[in-house]
């Protein structure tokens, strides 16, 4: 009886480690080892080496297929996305090269070294797969599959290896693009050279512009000349907001149903371009009212839509006034050949020859008051006559009112400039009022008026400050009054 209360103990012992040899074969088969961490490159593929990368999406019906091939001569990619003929024309470069690189290159952060079944991690049935061509004919072949709990990592398994990995959730959203986020980013890179007009259009004040664009040709930069619905120069303001239309960047493109238009502001779009082009062919494009720090677009004959940032457009809302010269008629005076003037029974020609980037004091410079020499200067250099042009050329327009219907009869000042190619411009000022004039442009109302500052200003001793007519009267008195070429105002 002693004997096998001896035996008991032993026999129980060793039942235990033959339950905890089973139990652990049981959970080592079962494969719930836990990760370990780890930090290292499982599969590093040079791009320089890649033909073909394939994406397939467990989601989405369309598979990414990137063709590529490397020029070390040149040290540039060539890519074919999907298939299509005008791939470099369509798809940017930079984006195809950082996809290329980012799924090519995997550096896990934990490793399941006997891992379950893979259904466990998504694996049976992946959520992305990734194959890579090698240009000497070799394939790898890469899924991604569930998210880790915490949702910062995902499992990801490599054809030949039985590990399962972990690797940041990043690699599949990389994985996860569409082809709407391979298009340039530039969508418009215009030929100013070839523009013929330009339309913009506001909704918010109706604003409505068409414009001849031309050419600078010491720079090469356009310019804009409006015809509709004024006849006047653009400004610069005007210039700029143009520069980025036609060279029109984006943050990216976007999708956007139809029933949800209305709240990306696409349905009414705020403002809306025409750019024709000297053959007649027309970009149209449709931005969107501002809607937190972004605007959203569409080019009219393309179905995506896309988003802008701030920085990447500006000038929408520049007022009416601002988007054109701000004077009725801007010249250099080598510009011009005469200007005349009248009002109140009184009238002046003066006429100028001056050449281009030349002074009123050069010698083969002519320049006269009612045929009298009007070089006068005062003790500080400055010439009457340039006061006198300066006001002439730089009449500020006062603002816009296109409701008004004045009559060049009732004009109480004209002024008529012939530039040296012979072209005309009278312009007449007709009463608004007891401080402003409308203003006619060959008998036509240009639609803008001018405050009476402009014309009828007398700054004393500040020659900066005049009006024209007065500016006429100073110069008058110069060359009356002038002793040996020098004339200074009285205090």
């Amino acid at each position: 009886m002693k004997s096998l209360k001896k035996l008991i103990i032993p026999i129980a012992i060793m039942a235990v480690l033959v339950i905890a040899l089973v139990v652990y074969m049981i959970v080592s088969s079962s494969g719930s080892n836990d990760p370990v961490e780890v930090n290292k490159d499982v599969l590093v593929i040079h791009p320089t080496l890649i033909s073909q990368m394939s994406v397939h999406r467990k989601n989405d019906p369309m598979d990414i297929v990137i063709d590529m091939s490397y020029s070390n001569a040149t040290d540039t990619y060539s890519y074919v996305f999907n298939g299509a003929e005008n791939t470099a024309d369509q798809y940017s470069d930079s984006k195809l090269n950082t996809f290329v690189g980012i799924l090519s290159d995997y550096n896990v952060n934990s490793i399941i070294e006997n891992p379950a079944s893979l259904s466990e991690y998504g694996l049976d049935d992946p959520e992305v797969t990734i194959a890579i061509t090698t240009n000497d004919g070799q394939s790898y072949r890469v899924i991604l599959g569930d998210d880790t709990y915490e949702g910062a990592n995902c499992y990801m398994k490599i054809d030949g290896d039985e590990n399962v990995y972990t690797i940041a959730v990043a690699k599949k959203y990389y994985a996860e693009y569409k082809e709407i986020d391979f298009l340039k980013s530039q969508v418009l890179d215009i030929d100013y050279s070839k523009i013929a007009t330009v339309q913009f259009d506001r909704n918010s004040d109706n604003v409505h512009i068409k414009a001849k664009c031309e050419i600078y040709e010491e720079s090469g930069a356009p310019q804009y000349f409006v015809y509709e619905p004024f006849t006047l120069k653009a400004s610069t303001y005007f210039e700029k907001l143009m520069e980025y239309v036609c060279t029109l960047e984006i943050a990216k493109f976007i999708e956007i149903p139809d029933d949800q238009l209305a709240n990306y502001g696409m349905a009414d779009p705020a403002f809306h371009f025409v750019i024709t082009m000297d053959d007649g062919s027309k970009t149209e494009l449709y931005i969107s009212e501002n809607l937190g720090e972004f605007y959203y677009g569409k080019l009219a004959g393309h179905s995506n839509y896309f988003m802008l940032s701030e920085a990447q457009i500006s000038g929408l809302e520049t007022p009416m006034l601002t988007l054109l010269s701000s004077y009725i008629a801007y010249y250099q005076a080598s510009e011009i050949s005469s200007v005349t003037g009248s009002y109140n029974g009184d009238t002046f020609r003066f006429e100028l020859d001056v050449a281009a980037g030349g002074a009123y004091s050069d010698e083969d410079s002519v320049v006269k008051l009612d045929n009298r020499n009007a070089v006068i200067y005062n003790s500080n250099g400055r010439t009457y006559a340039s006061v006198l042009f300066e006001t002439l050329a730089t009449i500020m327009i006062g603002g816009i009112d296109t409701n008004a219907h004045p009559n060049v009869s009732d004009s109480i000042m004209t002024l008529t400039f012939i530039t040296k190619d012979y072209q005309t411009l009278k312009f007449d000022f007709v009463p608004k009022g007891s401080d402003q004039y409308y203003v006619m442009q060959n008998d036509e109302y240009t639609s803008f008026y001018v405050n009476a500052a402009e014309l009828f200003h007398n700054g004393g001793q500040d020659t900066y400050n005049y009006g024209v007519w007065p500016a006429y009267e100073l110069l008058d008195t110069a060359i009356r009054n002038n002793s040996n070429g020098i004339y200074d105002i009285p205090e």
